[in-house]
């Protein structure tokens, strides 16, 4: 080929098909015929054009256009023979490449999707069981935990978590996805974990939660079983996101989506394109570091949590934090409160809850604002907060949920696909210096090894193993897991020889760039003079110790004279020159197959004539071959040569093995599209547009498709029952004649049946379990392409909102009392005792806020002790009637914004009272100026309480106090705040009657029940109608109560311990909650309505009070 001219042809869908394109491009072809040029096209850009031609055909293309398109193919390529250097690599069934087709479509089952992953990844980080169970099976060496330790951490980060042997069957995974599914159907018992209710999965009764866990974990139901269970739960909640969760759910764990993802590689088999940002979910990776340049995952619920896990190990970038905190500044002030302290609180470690109010000492922890409230929105605040809440798996949630799934969580109708088949359907030449996947090649290709030629295969290994030849080459384990140390490990140790080349076959240097390894080998070794690697642009570049780039063909310094390093991504077809006596390191991880590992040893050109190769090992497959060769030794020792070449040549069948299912799979879907390949190849008809539809494959993915047996099957069975399936499911949706859909699916039948014939002549059908899915599918989605229609947005009108209608009426006149006598001891007891000069107090409750004039007969039972009120704050208005003169009075209670503190007791107070007190306070502060430094209690002081609900202190000298938590929590709810931290909820629940399961774990956790016994009793107790379904208490069974008995001893395993004394306090929790409440029920509906009136409470969380 030498002295010929090369044309070059690259082609994406990004192109635009017109008659002037397709002109130049046929020129081209024509001028490269006639001037016997050779005619240079990757592989992708072979693909691209045959997968254009066929979206052409498909749209909304002209017949002429489309027409002048094909002949490119049947005339321009026509006579044109395909060679293919590393020919192998060039048809890997992996390399499918997919153009989606039609109107853009919102994911079916909507933020459902992404919630339940939320969730999941939740309990990975909080859960004390599921972390228990994680850190056993890290002590096994089957999961791989990694802490963070470059930067400060906060708490609030998602541990670097990978299954590194966890198998589908295995019982370690049981029992962790038994774990997380009861975390998943447990409500939690903080007021972070409530927020998600997942369409209603936490609030079923224990016999439908069951009945769900088994929906969900079981793969084995039958379509009959699993159809039943979902008509059941219609019976307890009937909205659709409830069997949307649980069908995610199940496609997670019964569909084997979690545990896979779990497994992949984070930047070495997926991640964020951080260069590009052409997509913001994760996107595959082909080697280090070398994110896929056009094509997406293409299965929804595997995109959406490797996204979800690459933002939570890598954090948000200071752009992403910024989108996030000027969202944040936008929202209304009760949403922004709200939400600024999900953050912190994500973020609270053991010693935070020692604190009343978390948040707060989450914010003084990490030095940032403990408030929205005094969030300034500027560069200086945002360059606070990036370093804290960067890795903040609260504000990555909310980030992907507001940002990135709604937009780029998109499906498609249909799609066409392009694969090792469609490359193979012409004449086609190619070279490989490697034959593993010779048996998995298109039918009609084949494999040829001339005489001169066989040697080359087993070269590099007799290089390896021949001591005349250098070997055997040495083995040596790496026990360092962090980039820096394993590079320091193999290039410092001083039982090895001098490294001179760093080939990175096994990825073990991800989490650095090719730059920053090249710089730290100048830093640890000073033997060479400049260090090379490939930039992200696949230049080779010479750094020098003066740290100057310069590209290696204009370089004095060769890679004789320093060292060089190879990503994964190079180490095939790379050719540079090394020293005659180079000292080559080949890393080996659990995924190496033979295959590369012996185009790795082949970049030492002169292996084994003066260069030599080490492999160094991962301590994932260091201990899998330790384990494999010497299983009873212990300590283990180093594996020998020939256990990593038998460990590698296993990799490699297990590798074909899984590959057979998608070359059944591709093969069935080429050979439906087959008769529009050759109608295009003989000659582009009128008859090409409807054999077009031919190449179109339903894409759509629907939640449905989980309702169906996710379980494994023989692979002699499965693998030929879905082939023959593919004709039918293709043909379904392309619109042809009854005639025509049967002649087509007769034909490819035909075909399909001379691959299923090829695979069982070759015995590649073998009795081993498979699950046919399409998790490793990959889709080209070319974004500027893609417009989407324009949808006609109903816009609703603002109803507009018209006030009441205010009655006539006039204020009444405040009584006088002496002020000062707020200040003295006593002053509560000389009040109700009615002494001169002291107001009259009256206690909260229903009963006084009705004979007030306060419209709220459902409150009648509802009452809190110490908490009074001076006749002039329930005393506001009179109502006043022309006919009848005055009605009634205080139609309307006064806010709570100002109350005295007094010796245990609150003491609320009207505006014009509390200006009073605070001149009297005033006053003897200036007084008593010289005792003011004194650290002396005083026994009554004045606090003010703003909208948000915080509580700003008067008092002349001393500390201040604030009130206990049931009175804060009762003081706030009837301020109409919607700010209750951890401390003030079991409180609030147990003044409105509610019993939660955190109202019983915080008395309970000194008796030894655990959070889960704690809910798994709160669902005991709903089911037996001891509590309502809100949690409202109902009746108090006696502590003999058989049934009770029984619940105790199911939750608490009765045999370990003591009925009588555990029950004591749990009988008393239930009758002090219990007691007075003659129809709970609807106490909260009515006082929140109430509450509701106002319009500074409306859109707060005081509406979810409702929906308990």
């Amino acid at each position: 080929m030498l002295g010929r001219r090369i044309y070059v042809v690259p082609f994406d869908r990004t192109k635009t098909i017109t008659e002037e394109s397709i002109g130049a491009l046929m020129e081209q072809l024509r001028e490269c015929r006639k001037m016997g040029g050779i005619l240079l096209m990757t592989e992708e850009s072979t693909r691209s054009l045959q997968l254009k031609l066929r979206e052409c055909c498909l749209g909304k293309t002209s017949t002429k256009l489309a027409s002048a398109f094909a002949r490119i193919f049947n005339e321009g390529l026509h006579s044109v023979v395909d060679f293919f250097d590393e020919v192998d690599e060039a048809l890997r069934l992996q390399n499918e490449q997919i153009y989606t087709l039609g109107a853009r479509q919102a994911l079916d089952g909507g933020e459902m999707r992404w919630k339940v992953p939320f969730a999941i990844f939740r309990l990975l980080k909080n859960d004390e069981e599921v972390k228990k169970k994680l850190l056993e099976c890290s002590s096994r060496d089957l999961i791989e935990i990694t802490e963070s330790s470059s930067e400060e951490l906060t708490g609030a980060e998602f541990p670097r978590l990978r299954f590194v042997e966890i198998h589908r069957n295995e019982d370690a995974w049981a029992e962790l996805s038994k774990w997380l599914c009861e975390g998943l159907l447990s409500e939690g018992l903080s007021f972070t974990e409530r927020q998600e209710k997942l369409g209603g999965m936490r609030n079923l009764p224990l016999k439908a939660r069951d009945q769900l866990r088994n929906f969900i974990l079981d793969p084995s139901l039958s379509d009959e079983q699993l159809e039943a269970i979902l008509e059941s739960l219609e019976e307890y909640d009937s909205s659709p996101s409830l069997p949307q969760a649980a069908l995610t759910a199940r496609g997670l764990f019964a569909g084997d989506i979690l545990r896979s993802a779990l497994h992949k590689r984070h930047r070495v088999e997926f991640g964020v394109d951080r260069s590009t940002w052409r997509c913001e979910m994760a996107i595959p990776f082909r080697f280090k570091d070398a994110p896929s340049e056009r094509t997406e995952f293409g299965h929804p619920d595997l995109a959406i949590t490797l996204t979800l896990r690459a933002y939570a190990e890598d954090g948000l970038t200071k752009a992403a934090f910024s989108r996030v905190f000027q969202w944040l500044k936008e929202l209304p002030l009760v949403e922004k409160t709200r939400r600024y302290r999900l953050w912190l609180q994500a973020a609270a470690n053991a010693d935070d809850f020692r604190t009343e109010a978390i948040e707060k000492a989450v914010a003084k922890r990490l030095k940032i604002p403990r408030s929205a409230e005094v969030l300034t929105f500027d560069d200086d605040m945002m360059n606070l907060l990036w370093p804290k809440l960067g890795k903040n798996l609260q504000v990555i949630e909310t980030f992907l949920e507001e940002f990135v799934f709604p937009k780029e969580t998109r499906q498609f109708p249909f799609k066409v696909s392009s694969s090792a088949w469609d490359l193979a359907f012409g004449r086609l030449r190619g070279f490989s210096g490697t034959a593993d996947n010779r048996q998995l090649l298109p039918l009609g290709v084949q494999q040829y090894d001339d005489g001169w030629l066989k040697h080359t295969d087993g070269r590099a290994l007799r290089s390896l193993c021949d001591p005349e030849m250098g070997g055997p080459s040495q083995v040596r384990m790496v026990k360092e897991k962090e980039p820096l140390k394993i590079l320091e490990e193999i290039l410092l140790s001083t039982n090895t020889p001098q490294v001179s080349v760093l080939i990175d076959c096994g990825a073990l240097l991800t989490g650095m760039s090719n730059r920053q390894v090249a710089q730290a080998v100048l830093d640890l070794c000073s033997r060479f003079r400049a260090a090379i690697y490939f930039d992200d642009d696949n230049q080779v570049l010479v750094l020098d110790r003066d740290g100057k780039d310069t590209p290696l063909a204009k370089s004095p310094l060769q890679p004789a004279h320093g060292f060089t390093y190879l990503d994964d991504k190079h180490t095939r077809g790379t050719d540079l020159r090394f020293a005659p006596d180079a000292v080559g390191a080949v890393t080996i991880c659990k995924k190496t197959t033979k295959d590369r590992l012996v185009q790795a040893c082949m970049r030492m050109r002169s292996l084994g004539l003066g260069q030599t190769v080490m492999l160094f090992l991962d301590s994932e497959a260091g201990r899998q071959l330790a384990e494999a060769g010497q299983q009873h030794m212990q300590p283990r020792p180093v594996p020998s040569l020939g256990l990593v070449l038998a460990y590698v040549t296993a990799r490699t069948a297990e590798e074909l093995k899984s590959a057979i299912v998608h070359w059944a799979l591709q093969g069935a879907a080429f050979a439906v599209r087959v008769p529009f390949l050759q109608h295009v190849s003989n000659g582009f008809g009128a008859e090409c547009r409807t054999l077009a539809k031919l190449c179109r494959e339903p894409e759509e993915f629907q939640l449905t498709s989980y309702c169906q047996s996710l379980s494994t099957r023989p692979s002699a069975e499965e693998i030929p029952r879905r082939a023959k399936e593919s004709p039918k499911r293709i043909l379904k949706t392309a619109d042809l004649s009854e005639q025509e859909v049967r002649r087509c699916e007769e034909e490819a039948n035909i075909i399909i049946k001379s691959q299923l014939l090829y695979l069982h002549h070759h015995q590649l059908l073998c009795s081993e379990d498979v699950l046919v899915t399409s998790m490793d599918e990959e889709q080209e989605r070319e974004r500027e392409q893609e417009k989407e229609r324009e949808r006609e947005v109903e816009i609703e009108m603002e109803a507009e909102i018209c006030p009441p209608a205010i009655q006539a009426h006039k204020p009444l006149p405040e009584k006088q009392w002496e002020w000062s006598r707020a200040l003295q001891p006593g002053f509560v007891a000389d009040c109700l005792s009615g002494s001169p000069g002291c107001p009259c107090l009256f206690r909260i409750t229903a009963d006084e806020l009705e004979q007030r004039g306060t419209p709220l007969p459902q409150l009648r039972d509802l009452r809190v002790s110490h908490v009074f009120a001076t006749d002039n704050f329930l005393s506001s208005v009179e109502i006043v009637d022309a006919d009848c003169g005055p009605l009634e009075k205080a139609h309307a209670a006064r806010p709570v914004d100002a109350y005295v503190l007094a010796e245990g007791s609150v003491i609320l107070l009207s505006g014009w009272e509390a200006g009073h007190v605070l001149r009297e306070t005033r006053c003897l502060s200036k007084q008593a100026s010289q005792r003011a430094t004194q650290a002396e209690d005083f026994p009554t002081q004045l606090n003010h309480v703003s909208d948000g609900g915080k509580t700003m202190s008067v008092c002349p000298r001393g500390f201040p106090k604030l009130p206990d938590a049931q009175h804060r929590a009762v003081l706030k709810l009837f301020n109409g705040s919607c700010d209750y931290p951890r401390s003030e909820i079991p409180e609030l629940a147990k003044f409105l009657g509610l019993l939660e399961p955190s109202c019983i774990h915080s008395a309970a956790r000194h008796h030894g029940w655990t959070e889960r016994q704690c809910r798994r009793l709160w669902d005991v107790l709903r089911d037996m109608k001891v509590l309502g379904r809100n949690g409202f208490v109902k009746q108090v069974p006696s502590m003999e109560d058989s049934n009770l008995k029984e619940a105790v001893e199911t939750v608490l395993e009765q045999s370990e311990i003591d009925y009588a004394p555990r029950m004591v306090w749990f009988h008393k929790l239930l009758t002090q909650i219990s007691s007075g409440h003659k129809n709970p029920a609807a106490v909260v509906p009515e006082f929140v309505r109430f509450r509701l009136q106002g319009h500074l409470f409306q859109g707060s969380s005081l509406e979810e009070l409702l929906d308990l």
